[in-house]
């Protein structure tokens, strides 16, 4: 028999550690035969065998080609070979310390160049190899590259931890990156206060670093993104508590994200506004325009709650501000017109006369019954018609 008939008959009966051993007792001409076997071999398979039997064999020929294939960009394609490399194909411990054994003995620069490719081919963060990648990366001390996937994929295997935050080589490379990277705040979206990549990241940092992180979260905010893409860095942003001043200085910011952000972002930025005593009065009608006609009923409460405050405390503000308050009139919930009809009556005696025209002309905006309440004191007539 030869090396090539053990080699099969270990990896038709699943047997990949004893591939691995035996592999190493070897010399260049069986690595080689091996490696030229293994193609025919795993077509000969996919003809006879059902997909998922072939799956389950995929550990001994990831092994036996990466103990035997010569070049980098070889071996990483033939270890994502989707015949027994999917979606689902989970990458166990075992499997990986397995490949990392018959790997070592390559050179330092062949294991760093595999490592870019197999993490280039990432199209997910939950894809086979890599973990293997990852570890690669750490071994040998190149940089990892600049690619989304394999981002997400590092910080769903990192946690930042004690007073030195991680011991993790790349993560003061890496943590930038998580502000970047598709899909690596979904990765993170179950964090907590007290979870590792918020207490962990926060508790220690320095003040260079809290406004690194401070400034990528809005920076991902800006960006866009699903609320759960978004969830995440929401919570370190809280977590970070920024000081008026640091909120003062990306107010419009904050301002931008106010018409069109998800409801959590769009949340916390209103949140963080309103502690501003002395936001621009033009910047604070456009935040308030910002928020007054979106439909989310609690954000809207919060922005009437803001936009009264600010007249209390400065009445002047009223009339510059009656073009954001009939925003509000068109909200489909009636308590929501409702307190802003009754806001509208409060600021009767601070309006001047632009600003009553102002309320005046969006009196027909409302339903009737809220109309009326306002036609007298603002000198309107209500019609009919039903608010579309």
């Amino acid at each position: 028999m030869t090396a090539w008939d053990d080699v099969r008959n270990l990896i038709n009966h699943g047997e990949a550690a004893p591939i691995a051993e035996y592999i190493a007792t070897l010399g260049n001409g069986d690595r080689a035969l091996i490696a030229r076997e293994l193609p025919g071999h795993l077509s000969a398979l996919r003809d006879s065998l059902d997909r998922f039997d072939l799956i389950d064999l995929g550990k001994g020929f990831r092994v036996a080609g990466a103990a035997t294939i010569g070049g980098a960009a070889a071996v990483a394609i033939w270890l994502g070979r989707r015949e027994y490399t999917t979606e689902w194909t989970y990458e166990s411990p075992e499997e990986r310390d397995l490949l990392l054994q018959v790997l070592e003995s390559r050179p330092r620069n062949w294991q760093a160049d595999l490592a870019r490719r197999l993490a280039l081919r990432l199209r997910t963060s939950g894809d086979w190899g890599v973990k293997l990648a990852v570890e690669l990366f750490r071994r040998t001390g190149a940089e990892p590259p600049v690619h989304d996937p394999f981002t997400a994929g590092w910080v769903a295997g990192a946690e930042p931890t004690g007073p030195e935050v991680t011991d993790d080589p790349f993560f003061e490379l890496m943590l930038p990156r998580i502000f970047e990277a598709e899909r690596a705040g979904r990765v993170l979206q179950w964090q907590k206060a007290d979870d590792p990549w918020i207490a962990g990241l926060v508790a220690t940092a320095s003040p260079a670093r809290r406004e690194m992180l401070l400034a990528g979260c809005v920076s991902k905010f800006l960006r866009g993104g699903a609320s759960a893409d978004l969830r995440y860095f929401t919570r370190l942003h809280e977590a970070l508590e920024p000081t008026a001043e640091q909120i003062a200085e990306r107010s419009r910011d904050y301002i931008s994200l106010l018409p069109a952000a998800p409801v959590n972002v769009a949340e916390l930025a209103l949140a963080n506004l309103r502690r501003l005593d002395d936001l621009d009065p033009l910047d604070l009608g456009e935040a308030l325009e910002g928020v007054l006609f979106r439909a989310e009923r609690k954000l809207v409460a919060s922005a009437l709650t803001w936009l009264d405050r600010s007249v209390r405390r400065s009445p002047g503000l009223a009339g510059e501000l009656a073009s954001a308050l009939v925003l509000a009139f068109g909200h489909s919930a009636p308590d929501v017109r409702d307190r802003a009809v009754r806001i509208a009556l409060k600021l009767v005696p601070k309006l001047g006369p632009a600003g009553m025209d102002t309320i005046k002309q969006a009196i027909p905006v409302l339903p009737p019954e809220d109309g009326e309440k306002l036609a007298e004191a603002f000198g309107a007539e209500v019609t009919e018609t039903e608010p579309g």
